[in-house]
């Protein structure tokens, strides 16, 4: 990780490169994104190389439902295609697609994020740009304290993130509801490295937290807001509103805190950071974002051969 960061702190994220000049990045994402998927396509042309794939999986014929490919095909045409592979993996079919993917794949295979199975879904390349901005934003990792807010069972962005903070002298303040508590695979992770953790309440959490990371409003228990039924979108609508982050919740907090988020923070259901926030010397969320671009250069450079 340090490798990575200190990387990632040599490189511009609006200069060009040509450290893989001639290189060709296989972008393969199966499920929608934004900044995951532009800023790996950023980073690999910031660094000179090309990109080929495709954001919509219906184009592609593992997605197309009437002229099915199975995957492990796909992955075998793309690897003779490309340099290095970046997928976010479907939400069906078969669990541990990144896995697979590598199994099968010559060339490097990055995991831009999957959801099967629930609990052991994991986004490691955000989990590290989310690490590498606590850094950059307080100069240092070991030391603070560093609160999670939401329910966080589901959320493959803390269950990487969890995996890399454990190796710092840090303290995990867990805010988050009756049931919402990491799987307990990744707290015993923690346990056995430098971090330690607690849970608390929102109100100790802002009071005594360095970092705020407040977990995404685009999923419930695991699933996005549309695959729910009517029933549970009540439940997740009410839920929403009680994790949502205003000022008037940043009472109390250290001035130097900063707020966190792996965005999007508001879905049609209502926002987890209210827009409020935006102005506030708190906000550190889009230049969290900012950095995917940063730490994704670096991870290529370092990996692609």
């Amino acid at each position: 990780m340090e490798l990575i960061f200190n990387t990632a702190d040599e490189l511009d994220p609006r200069g060009h490169y040509d450290t893989l000049k001639g290189k060709i990045m296989a972008s393969l994402f199966f499920e929608s994104s934004t900044r995951t998927r532009l800023s790996f396509e950023s980073a690999m042309h910031r660094l000179g190389g090309n990109v080929i794939g495709w954001a919509d999986p219906s184009v592609s014929r593992y997605g197309d439902p009437t002229r099915g490919e199975t995957f492990e095909d796909t992955i075998r045409m793309v690897d003779d295609y490309s340099d290095v592979m970046v997928i976010r993996s479907p939400q069906t079919g078969l669990n541990y697609y990144p896995y697979i993917a590598a199994d099968i794949a010559i060339v490097p295979v990055i995991n831009a994020g999957y959801r099967l199975p629930a609990e052991d879904m994991e986004h490691p390349t955000q989990g590290l740009l989310d690490i590498y901005t606590i850094r950059r934003e307080k100069g240092r990792i070991d030391g603070l304290k560093i609160a999670v807010r939401g329910d966080i069972r589901y959320d493959r962005t803390i269950h990487a993130w969890l995996y890399g903070l454990a190796r710092y002298h840090v303290e995990i303040l867990l805010a988050c509801p009756d049931g919402g508590e990491p799987p307990g695979k990744y707290l015993d992770y923690v346990k056995k490295n430098r971090a330690t953790y607690r849970k608390v309440s929102l109100e100790d959490a802002v009071r005594e937290a360095d970092v705020c990371f407040v977990s995404g409003a685009g999923s419930y228990r695991g699933r996005k807001l549309d695959q729910l039924g009517e029933h549970e979108r009540v439940d997740a609508m009410k839920y929403i509103e009680e994790q949502g982050i205003d000022l008037h919740k940043l009472k109390g907090a250290k001035k130097d805190l900063i707020i966190m988020n792996d965005l999007p923070r508001s879905s049609i259901h209502g926002f987890t950071i209210y827009p409020e926030v935006d102005s506030s010397p708190y906000a550190a969320y889009f230049r969290e974002a900012a950095n995917g671009v940063r730490v994704r250069m670096a991870i290529f450079s370092l990996i692609v051969p």
